[in-house]
């Protein structure tokens, strides 16, 4: 089993990326709601932060965090160009985390599936029970015909289990996608994708 590329080359690549699709579709949502809230989210796997940036931009205070050096680096470099009073931001595991803020938004841009399965299953109550009702869920998992199923200790999920873990929201966006593409390291691979935005309606 060959070990995860280093993220490093991930951060190259991505480097002028634009935020998210997923993010700003969920992002439309609030607007079009025109809704008075505390505009707080929590950007999970913040990379080299083109969501949480974009976030920012828009007035949202965002705690970013991420585990890859390299990653905190590049959103402190980058917090010159936005208010640095919106952007907390936290290096630690997803592991380690025991409890989040209360938020309205919680962003994780294909960031999960890169736990192990037993581990996802521990976090997963603590990002539902941090967004406030009302708020809302964007981000992305992998499905169980991905190249990497079963090669890597990763988590995948399928349409039900998905299902299950949005079981106390409304899903607003569920998108499965199937593709080749090469990975970060030009490696070509069979991508099985879920896309969410889902808004929490019990607490």
């Amino acid at each position: 089993m060959k070990a995860i590329p280093e993220w490093s080359n991930y951060y190259n690549r991505w480097k002028n990326a634009s935020p998210s699709p997923i993010l700003l579709n969920a992002l439309d949502r609030f607007s079009q709601e025109n809704l008075c809230f505390n505009k707080h989210a929590i950007d999970l796997g913040c990379g080299i932060g083109k969501d949480t940036f974009y976030l920012a931009r828009n007035r949202w205070r965002v705690l970013a965090i991420d585990k890859e050096p390299e990653a905190i680096t590049a959103i402190q470099s980058g917090m010159q160009e936005v208010c640095d009073k919106l952007i907390e931001i936290r290096q630690t595991s997803f592991e380690l985390i025991n409890e989040l803020p209360k938020s309205y938004l919680i962003n994780a841009s294909l960031s999960l599936p890169f736990m192990n399965t037993w581990n996802f299953y521990q976090f997963w109550p603590i990002i539902v029970d941090s967004l406030e009702q009302n708020g809302r869920f964007s981000g992305s998992f992998l499905g169980k015909k991905d190249s990497w199923f079963k090669a890597r200790p990763m988590t995948f999920l399928s349409r039900k289990n998905i299902e299950l873990l949005f079981r106390h929201f409304d899903i607003e966006l569920f998108k499965e996608i199937e593709f080749g593409q090469a990975t970060m390291l030009g490696n070509m691979k069979h991508w099985h994708i879920f896309s969410i935005i889902a808004k929490k309606i019990m607490q």
